[in-house]
């Protein structure tokens, strides 16, 4: 078990597994280890979405972006997956911004 199973609840674990799920995301994009680095941003992902179930004012946008990072993984496969992934993000930025969690907007801006 990693350490957000460990002590759910405890919001710097939540920030540390957002960047972790983050990060695995960007590691798929960059290395020979799709698989790995995609399965482990999932998931990421599917944790945040339970979290979100119990608080969704703190986890929703970070559900958004997690799937966001996700979609745009394929994002170069067809116009239709780009606009996906740009929908994705553009929800996460919303959702971000409407929870009062611009920093969390600022880094779906970037992408």
């Amino acid at each position: 078990k990693d350490i957000a199973d460990k002590f759910p609840g405890v919001y710097s674990i939540n920030i540390q597994a957002f960047y972790d799920g983050l990060s695995s995301y960007a590691l798929a994009r960059t290395t020979t280890s799709f698989k790995k680095w995609r399965k482990r941003g999932r998931k990421i992902t599917k944790k945040f979405a339970n979290w979100a179930k119990h608080c969704p004012s703190n986890n929703t946008h970070i559900v958004l972006l997690l799937r966001a990072e996700d979609a745009s993984l394929f994002a170069t496969k067809s116009k239709k997956k780009r606009e996906i992934a740009e929908q994705a993000f553009n929800a996460a930025i919303l959702g971000a911004n409407n929870s009062g969690f611009v920093n969390v907007a600022a880094i779906a801006s970037e992408r």
